[in-house]
């Protein structure tokens, strides 16, 4: 409601048409029930504006009619604000005017725009029913001279004004119809939306489903579905993700949380560093890095699909049946043997004293096929096919490792489930500028992947909310497993 009065009523809606053609009867249901809906003998206000060939519709009333607006066919109400509602102060009369006879608005525009070259722009109907037939309404007429002033005429009725309404945009095409705005179908959310701003993390616009924008508050999210913020850039999506872990932060829901950021534009750093109990870990340095691979406990032979998986999207046209032997037993091997890293990889594939070493520290824990692989068919690959099976992995790993952090082996490295259990909120910040696009996506599979499979193995000591912005950046596999 406004602090004030506008045109005499407390709330004004746009009414949008939602087909091109409104014939009488629809229009005697939809004033009918407005009427009815506010009471009878009740005075509301109805606006006709043409302007640029477009009409618009607009509903004055003194009680809230909001909630109506799912209950009427063919026409939905917005609120909006009293400088949406304008109508120009008159500066002198137009006489005789009559309505076309079997014709409607538009009709009486046509006419005097030809034999007085005036133009009509708005039409204030204050309508009061007395009863389904008989009302008594007011019809002013604002007509646009050619010196730009203002003339009105005003008429009186005694039924509503149906007839003057009906339109069809599609035969008279000179005129559009305002189409109301693009909006989401929300309807399985309203149930966890308030209407006060109590610890609102925030505003939903709620059109046409309520009478005004709702709120949504940080204790009824369900965090156990997926969600996603979406928007186009500079419009606020990493803001929105700073607020939340604020409010989150802010609230007894923190104790049941534990929050990881993957920020590949390396953009929310500043945001978020203030958060108490956080830690942000960018991979500059060997001291802010954390392991890229599975740990113990994890599921073995799922780290393997995944891992082979991501390196696969890298590989792209590289990608072939013998690479994918040698790459999934080398993982194999590397992931059962707790020693994978990309360092390692290389290594076990170059390095024959290493890989035997590895392989009888092995044996007996991995299948009897992948000891018979290096023992036999890799040596082949080695020799015949070292270009197609080998170098392209090799060649994977030196541009990983053109980033320092990522060099080394993990031996030294701090698991990541005791950084996440240890902080409130992890972000990784993955500069793709300096890093370069294939080893942030490439470090960002690792970790999505990784904290998938310490969730399998339940390593976490509360919930995991993990937020990526944004995906499209890093969208690999993993993520659609």
């Amino acid at each position: 409601m406004s602090a004030t009065k506008h045109l005499g009523m407390d709330h004004w809606f746009e009414l949008y048409l939602l087909v091109d053609v409104v014939d009488e009867a629809q229009w005697q249901k939809t004033l009918l029930a407005i009427s009815q809906y506010i009471g009878v003998f009740k005075k509301w206000k109805l606006i006709v504006s043409i302007e640029n060939s477009t009409v618009r519709y607009y509903v004055g009333t003194n009680k809230d009619i909001g909630l109506l607006s799912n209950n009427l066919e063919g026409v939905v109400l917005r609120p909006v604000g009293v400088d949406d509602v304008v109508i120009p102060a008159s500066r002198g009369k137009v006489r005789f005017v009559n309505f076309v006879t079997g014709g409607n608005i538009l009709d009486v525009r046509e006419i005097y725009q030809v034999k007085r070259t005036v133009s009509l722009t708005h039409v204030v109907f204050s309508i009061r029913i007395i009863n389904p037939t008989k009302a008594s309404i007011k019809a002013t007429l604002l007509f646009k001279a050619i010196d730009n002033n203002f003339l009105k005429s005003t008429k009186i009725l005694a039924v509503l004004p149906s007839h003057l309404l009906t339109v069809d945009f599609v035969t008279n095409n000179k005129y559009l119809r305002n189409k109301q705005p693009s909006y989401l179908d929300i309807q399985k959310s309203i149930h966890i939306l308030q209407s006060e701003n109590i610890g609102a993390l925030f505003e939903a616009d709620t059109f046409p489903y309520l009478p005004r924008n709702y709120f949504l508050p940080l204790n009824v999210y369900d965090f156990e579905k997926h969600s996603f913020i979406i928007g186009a850039s500079g419009s606020g999506k990493s803001k929105l993700i700073a607020l939340l872990i604020d409010r989150l932060n802010s609230t007894a829901l923190r104790q049941n949380y534990r929050v990881i950021v993957i920020d590949p534009h390396a953009s929310l750093q500043d945001d978020l560093h203030s958060v108490p109990n956080s830690t942000i870990i960018d991979f500059k340095t060997d001291e802010q890095s954390t392991e890229l691979f599975a740990g113990a406990g994890t599921d073995v032979s799922a780290a393997t699909e995944l891992t082979g998986t991501l390196f696969k999207s890298l590989l792209a046209d590289q990608f072939n049946p013998k690479l994918e032997r040698v790459l999934r037993f080398s993982l194999y091997v590397l992931m059962t043997g707790q020693t994978m890293s990309l360092d390692m990889l290389k290594r076990f594939i170059n390095d024959v004293e290493l890989r035997n070493q590895l392989l009888a520290h092995v044996d007996g824990h991995v299948p009897a096929n992948i000891i018979q692989f290096f023992n036999t068919d890799f040596n082949e690959m080695r020799t015949k096919y070292y270009n197609e099976a080998i170098l392209p992995i090799i060649s994977l790993v030196d541009e990983m490792q053109m980033q320092e952090s990522l060099t080394g082996n993990q031996d030294n490295s701090v698991s990541l489930s005791t950084i996440i259990n240890s902080n409130f909120l992890t972000v990784f910040s993955l500069n793709k500028v300096s890093m370069g696009e294939k080893v942030v996506k490439t470090v960002a599979g690792l970790l999505i992947q990784q904290i998938f499979l310490l969730a399998q193995a339940r390593a976490f000591n509360e919930k995991v909310i993990l937020i990526i912005d944004e995906v499209s950046v890093i969208q690999n596999p993993t993520l659609a497993s």
